[in-house]
């Protein structure tokens, strides 16, 4: 993974890597609103050229959405397209938690969470190449 030209926002880091995966590197922010999770979309959406991708979110612990944002974020998550996302959160019991509550969720795409951002970018690699 080469961080090559990388746009920031308030909230995040954002670039695509020569295998075309998205990474969201999220700052610590405790007081994101909606306009924030409009930038940060739109920004991914135009390093996804418009298009599905494969996105890998690292996550921080110090990151407070208000509801205004939540709201958003959910009307978002319905104009971003996403082929699959790999979400890293802080340690293995917090990936293994939200692995399990996943599957009470609806999503048209695979998404997985883990503790270790090399593991997530191969699970991500590999779903593309398979479905190449």
């Amino acid at each position: 993974m080469i961080n090559q030209n990388p746009t920031e926002t308030r909230i995040a880091s954002v670039y695509r890597d020569d295998n075309e995966i998205i990474t969201i590197t999220l700052k610590n922010c405790n007081d994101v609103d909606e306009f924030d999770v409009v930038d940060l979309n739109l920004v991914i959406r135009h390093k996804a050229h418009h298009k599905a991708a494969y996105k890998l979110v690292i996550t921080v612990d110090e990151f407070d959405l208000s509801q205004k944002a939540k709201e958003m974020a959910a009307r978002e998550e319905n104009i971003s397209q996403t082929k699959a996302r790999a979400i890293v959160v802080s340690s293995q019991l917090k990936a293994s938690v939200q692995n399990f509550f996943k599957q009470f969720s609806s999503r048209s795409y695979p998404q997985q969470f883990f503790s270790s951002e090399k593991e997530a970018y191969a699970w991500l690699r590999d779903l593309k190449g398979n479905s190449l």
